[in-house]
């Protein structure tokens, strides 16, 4: 990453982001989200290489059970 960063900074354009992440058998938005991250693109910049994500981490995420109440009497 740190090699593409030095060849690329400061122009990450939409190719080279889709054509680094294949070369890394990644997703372009992870490789986004990390320059994001990074403080190297505008969150706003880039937007369509995002997609949704939580249909496939849906299972993975943990939901609080809801706490009984000791004062409330069914």
């Amino acid at each position: 990453m740190r090699e593409f960063i030095a060849a690329t900074q400061p122009y990450f354009s939409e190719e080279k982001i889709r054509a680094f992440a294949r070369s890394q058998g990644c997703h372009p938005g992870i490789v986004l989200g990390w320059l994001q991250h990074e403080g190297l693109v505008p969150y706003k910049n880039l937007r369509k290489l995002l997609v949704p994500v939580e249909r496939h981490i849906r299972s993975w995420i943990d939901v609080a059970e809801p706490e009984e109440d000791p004062a409330r009497d069914d």
